[in-house]
């Protein structure tokens, strides 16, 4: 299995964002994304947009710099984003009934 390391030398598995939500459907999981973009992030609010067909979802830049995400009217969570070359971001998932926690911080930029 290919993984990526963090600047505080944390290894995680490398997920391609194809397949970012494959596993969206189990109750818990965990999935690091490597060197997402704004085409991924496209990607990514439709995956979600699918999953819950009631809800609003949107994935924007904000203030040029912050990852925005948003499940109807809640800002679910922001991260720095986009200021230099390969970002490591960390994406967990828990399910509640039908409703979707999701939380994307950023862990690194830097690739070993």
């Amino acid at each position: 299995m290919d993984f990526c390391t963090t600047s505080d030398k944390r290894r995680f598995p490398r997920v391609n964002v194809e397949g970012l939500f494959a596993s969206l459907a189990d109750s818990d999981c965990k999935l690091q994304v490597v060197d997402i973009n704004l085409d991924g992030l496209a990607v990514a609010g439709e995956a979600l947009a699918d999953l819950l067909p009631n809800q609003q979802i949107s994935v924007s830049l904000w203030r040029g710099e912050q990852l925005l995400l948003r499940i109807g009217k809640a800002r679910v969570a922001h991260c720095d984003a986009f200021k230099a070359g390969i970002h490591f971001l960390e994406l967990d998932v828990e399910s509640k009934n039908t409703l979707f926690s999701v939380v994307i911080s950023a862990l690194a930029r830097t690739m070993d």
